[in-house]
């Protein structure tokens, strides 16, 4: 089994409550119900579908947004990361594709599912892995 070519090469990014990922062809929920070894219709199956759902699902794509509503406002796609997403030079070198997407979470946390990620290195590890690895910090402060 090669699952190397299920990981990607781009990292993703926790800023503010904002989840920012690079899509590829293959995030979808069953490649990644395969890529950590679970089964689809199983406890630990539903467990990580609903993981990847709280953070993959129902995202908008920023390029989209950026020609849509924000294109006569600012010059660049570049320009428009870092004044209205505050993206730093570097971060900017890393995420500037037009697959570049992100997800807003709302006042209601999902604390089981973030407390999944936080308190198990397993986990937390295959899970960031498929999405590239994680820069810009974590989910929850530590105390």
């Amino acid at each position: 089994m090669i699952l190397s070519k299920f990981i990607s090469k781009k990292p993703c990014m926790l800023l503010d409550g904002t989840f920012y990922y690079v899509k590829k062809f293959y995030m979808k929920k069953f490649i990644f119900l395969y890529y950590v070894g679970v089964k689809n219709r199983s406890y630990m199956g539903s467990v990580f579908a609903r993981l990847f759902d709280h953070y993959y699902k129902h995202s908008k794509s920023l390029y989209s947004e950026y020609r849509h509503f924000y294109g006569k406002e600012f010059k660049s796609f570049e320009e428009y990361l870092e004044k209205k997403h505050n993206f730093m030079d570097d971060e900017i070198k890393i995420f500037n594709d037009k697959n570049l997407y992100f997800k807003i979470y709302g006042s209601k946390p999902a604390w089981n599912l973030e407390n999944l990620i936080r308190f198990d290195e397993e986990i937390k590890e295959n899970f960031w892995k498929f999405f590239g690895g994680l820069i810009g910090g974590g989910l929850i402060d530590e105390d």
